[in-house]
């Protein structure tokens, strides 16, 4: 079951109770996706109503009608020392979306990107955006298939007007059966006038340029902030979280870069490091993703945690591959089959259902990427994405 986490915001008490529900109801741990929501697995179809109950009583599904369409990413450090607060516009938009009935027919892919301005989330591959420019003034965004479209408008407008070509979009969608399942793939035009590629606000000094990058580990102004391994929080890692946040400022924050910010902790980093959490630039931890793997797929031909754990731990004793997580094109992604499910964007080295240790190290040396697997499969050649 995904639970929905717009802007990767949770208090203390929603983090310990998903965490309890994750035990009492599936597998014991709680699985971070790109989308900073969060994923419990191994629910038996006969329990999933009870546990949409016990994750309703958190206050985590405000509209079952609408859960799926909830995908809104924000930048994890707002708010933080000096940095311009996201809540208010989390929270609207959120609440926007769950009262418009027609908005629940957005396809589930669809993501809102909300940026504080730093240029963070707005890097990513969203269909409808905002970036703060000013505490008057907003950028909207539109994803496409070559350059971001945006124009400048005043904050109050602009939830709204994200809203209104959200509705536009899904008027689209109903009368034209090409419309694919992303703004990108069509005419922009079609949704909103007055929009300009984002590069040439830009230039023109509309827009102020940003440097983009995913969040640093370590201590941030005060925060700790901390990368899980494969996205997969352990049972003792939640219960690390939130006593540190509980320290602090009570505020957990997810990132889309399956990362856990909590504000005001960084003194608490020696013990969430101690609870198998990364909290070094340089951990190769940082460059190595995998998909669910054996048991839990039963296409995978291997345990990909495993292999990704003995992966690092070679790395880590030999420091011969990049490893730093500003080094985007340094990343090594392990799947069980050649569907490459859970593969992150842009440049990536992948290793297939490696039979060991030993056949991956090979495969990264010679730059081939793809070991032979241990079994052939040949009923799905065609790669697919990953769920997010």
């Amino acid at each position: 079951m995904r639970i929905r986490v717009p802007g990767g915001r949770l208090t203390t008490v929603q983090l310990a109770g998903l965490g309890r529900l994750a035990a009492e109801y599936g597998q014991p741990e709680l699985h971070l996706t790109s989308r900073a929501n969060l994923q419990l697995r191994g629910v038996s179809e006969d329990r999933l109503d009870d546990l949409g109950a016990a994750v309703a009583s958190l206050g985590l599904l405000p509209s079952p009608e609408h859960d799926r369409v909830r995908n809104i990413v924000a930048s994890p450090l707002a708010g933080l020392s000096g940095r311009p607060s996201l809540d208010r516009l989390i929270t609207e938009l959120d609440r926007s979306l769950c009262a418009a009935p027609e908005l629940a027919a957005l396809p589930g892919r669809f993501l809102f990107a909300l940026d504080d301005g730093s240029g963070d989330v707005g890097s990513l591959r969203f269909d409808l955006g905002l970036r703060r420019l000013s505490t008057d003034t907003a950028m909207i965004m539109i994803g496409t298939s070559d350059e971001p479209v945006g124009a400048v408008v005043p904050t109050v407008h602009a939830v709204p007007a994200m809203i209104m070509i959200a509705r536009r979009f899904v008027a689209v969608r109903e009368t034209s059966p090409t419309a694919g399942w992303h703004l990108r793939e069509i005419d922009p035009g079609r949704l909103a006038g007055g929009l300009r590629p984002i590069g040439e606000l830009v230039a023109g000094g509309d827009v102020p340029p940003v440097e983009e990058g995913a969040v640093a580990v370590g201590s941030v102004d005060g925060a700790a902030s901390v990368a899980v391994p494969l996205g997969r929080l352990s049972a003792p890692q939640i219960n690390a979280i939130v006593g540190a946040a509980g320290d602090g400022s009570g505020s957990v924050i997810l990132t889309p870069w399956r990362g856990v910010v909590l504000p005001d902790a960084a003194a608490r980093l020696p013990e969430l490091a101690a609870a198998g959490l990364i909290v070094e630039a340089d951990s190769s931890w940082n460059s190595v993703t995998a998909c669910v793997g054996s048991p839990g797929c039963a296409r995978s031909a291997i345990d990909t945690r495993a292999a990704a754990t003995e992966l690092v731990s070679f790395l880590e004793s030999r420091r011969a591959f990049p490893v730093s997580r500003e080094s985007r094109a340094s990343r090594i992604h392990l799947s069980g089959c050649d569907r490459r499910c859970g593969r992150p964007t842009g440049e990536v080295v992948d290793l297939i259902a490696p039979p060991d240790t030993a056949a991956a190290v090979a495969a990264l040396d010679a730059g081939q990427g793809e070991p032979p697997s241990r079994r052939t499969r040949s009923d799905h050649d065609q790669p697919t994405a990953g769920s997010a």
